[in-house]
Parts: C-alpha cells; structure tokens; sequence
C-alpha cells in the first residue's frame, strides 16, 4: 500500500529581515519539516523562536521587512514561492486554514460575524448566491457551537465573548474543507475553561473536515493531549523532532528536557549549554 504524499513540505527554510543599515539578519534558519494528512503536529518553543514566522511564510503572510530567503515551501506539492498573489489567495482559506491567536485582529470589527464567515465561504465557492454563502455560514457557526447560529451571525464582533470569536474564526478556517489547517496559539488569550472548550471545537472540526492540523503553542500540556509529533523550535531552528513519547519520556536535546523540567517539573538532567 503506497504512503500518502505529504500536504506540506518545508525545506531548509530561511527567514530574514533587513535592518535600517543594511545589515541583514536570519531569523529562521534552515528548518525542515514534513506535515501527512489527518495529522497533528505540535510546533513548541517560546515566544521569538521562529514557529509563527515559519507558519506565516505558508501563506506568504510574512510580515513587510520579513522574506523567505532561502529553503522551498511546498503544499500539495506546488512551491509556494512559484505562486502570484492570486494564486495565494486560493491557498489561503481553501487548501489551507489559518486559525489566528488573537479572534479581534482576525475579525473585521465594523461587519457582522455572519458575513465574514459566508464571504470565507463565497470568496472560494463565487458559484454560490449570498444567500446560499450566509446560510452555509450559519451551518459552520452551528458546527463549531454556536447556538441560534442564524440569529447571533447577525451580531459584530465585540457584541461576542473572546471564545465565540475564536469560534467564529475557525468556522472560517474550515469553510472550504481544507486538507490542513495551521492553528497560531488559538487559546492563549482565552481563560482555561475556554480554552478546552475551543480544543474540543477544533478536534470536531478536524474530524468532521479530515484536516492535519499545525499547532503552533508553547503549552507542552496541551501538546500532550492533542499531538501526533511534535517540533522543539528555538533561536530560529528545530532542535528536536519526534512522536509524544518520544518527547516527554525520552527528550535528547538539552532544550527540550530545560523546557519539560520548567513546565511540568521533570528534572533537567543536562541542560549544559542552554541558557533561559
């Protein structure tokens, strides 16, 4: 039985940024990494160590000053690097869904909920009426747990709680069935009965899509729960790649085993070399 091609490909890859004097400096440096379908992969490291921006340049979302200068980026296959910013726009929110931290700076404040999720919708299906896109809208709202689905997407986003909102955007992030959603901190700013509610909202969006699933975290009991494998990312590189029990019960890297050691209280038993 022949293996299923990998969704997401990224090799070597390396991010830069150029300060005002000309000098340029690498923030991602040579990362590698390989995402199969129906799978979970945990990106962990702290806040600086390279996950969002490695995630980001999927999308050719990198942020102005920030480029991709070197390595290959492949989603189904296709180098993103040989696509235009059209082609980009099909990516994002079809084969590929992108739950963001923060559901305020994903959400257009000034446009009700419902229409934001059916635009998700008809951006990527235009054959369908506005009608027919607001009332596919109200089937995700309803998928992910919003009760009265029809009624509450008439609402803006500020008349919703922290954690319908990050409803309201993973509704948009599986609109359009994606083979692979990328999750950046979905539960950070939400408080931790919220927080395992939005966990189980993603789980049932994975199952009921199929989707592989890139959690980007530093929450290593999380991880636990919900990861396939897991990528220990620090300073801009993976340090340590491998399944949960690999991980938690044989960490390799002196990193890995200072972050089990601080988080959940296994003892560093060699961390020479690490600083915090």
């Amino acid at each position: 039985m022949s293996t299923p091609a990998p969704l997401l490909q990224v090799r070597d890859l390396r991010i830069a940024t150029t300060a005002p004097d000309g000098s340029v400096r690498e923030l991602v440096h040579g990362v590698n990494l390989t995402v199969n379908p129906g799978e979970v992969l945990c990106l962990v490291g702290e806040s600086g160590s390279g996950k969002s921006l490695s995630m980001l340049a999927v999308l050719g979302l990198l942020p102005p000053g920030v480029e991709v200068t070197g390595g290959q980026i492949l989603v189904d296959g296709v180098d993103v690097a040989g696509l235009d910013e059209a082609e980009l726009r099909v990516l994002r929110g079809g084969r590929v869904g992108m739950v963001f931290q923060d559901p305020m700076t994903a959400l257009n404040p000034v446009k009700r909920v419902g229409n934001q999720v059916a635009r998700a919708v008809k951006v990527h299906q235009p054959e369908l009426s506005v009608t027919a896109s607001r009332a596919r809208a109200a089937e995700l709202l309803e998928q992910v747990g919003v009760r009265d689905a029809a009624e509450r997407a008439r609402a803006y986003p500020h008349q919703w709680s922290g954690g319908m909102r990050q409803r309201a955007v993973i509704a948009m992030a599986i609109a359009n069935n994606p083979g692979l959603l990328i999750a950046d901190e979905p539960t950070t700013a939400l408080d931790v009965t919220v927080q395992a509610q939005i966990m189980r909202v993603l789980a049932e969006a994975r199952r009921d899509t199929g989707a592989a699933l890139v959690m980007i975290t530093h929450d290593l009991g999380l991880v636990a729960q919900v990861a396939d494998r897991i990528c220990i990312m620090r300073s801009g590189e993976i340090v340590e790649e491998g399944t949960v029990w690999d991980i938690f019960d044989h960490p390799e890297h002196p990193y890995t085993r200072m972050l089990l050691s601080s988080i959940l209280g296994v003892p560093a038993t060699d961390t020479e070399g690490v600083s915090a």
